[in-house]
């Protein structure tokens, strides 16, 4: 993706794209972005500056569109570059929680469904041996 924004022309497109996407407040315009660009094990991996032996966010050309685009939303046009930037850090400090979240919800999930599977045998051969007397 970073090579493809050398092109002017794609990363023009990109940015008219994302400013369209809508949002109340700036850190809302910003979260969904992220959201369309990042899945959460991916965003775990950076932080801004590249704290904790992270990736460098804002080394990232993405990092740049990413402001343009926010303030070429008219919600955001008169925000300021520390404003996007801290949502841009909020979003990746709960990167971490937000995936062992989802991660934990799948098995939730996949438990559930297997319990079902379970009731449901049970149920069966409940109705089997009912049957057979």
């Amino acid at each position: 993706m970073e090579n493809i924004l050398d092109k002017n022309e794609y990363k023009n497109r990109l940015i008219t794209t994302f400013s369209r996407i809508g949002g109340h407040k700036v850190e809302e315009i910003t979260k969904l972005i992220l959201r369309k660009l990042f899945v959460d094990d991916l965003a775990r991996q950076y932080s801004w500056m590249g704290a904790k032996k992270k990736l460098v966010f804002s080394n990232l050309k993405l990092s740049d569109v990413i402001l343009k685009a926010v303030r070429k939303n008219t919600v955001g046009k008169n925000s300021t570059e520390k404003d996007i930037i801290d949502s841009i850090k909020n979003w990746l400090r709960h990167a971490d929680a937000r995936s062992k979240n989802q991660k934990r919800h799948q098995e939730n999930r996949t438990n559930k469904e297997n319990n079902d599977e379970v009731l449901e045998d049970g149920a069966e051969v409940e109705e089997e041996i009912r049957d057979s007397e």
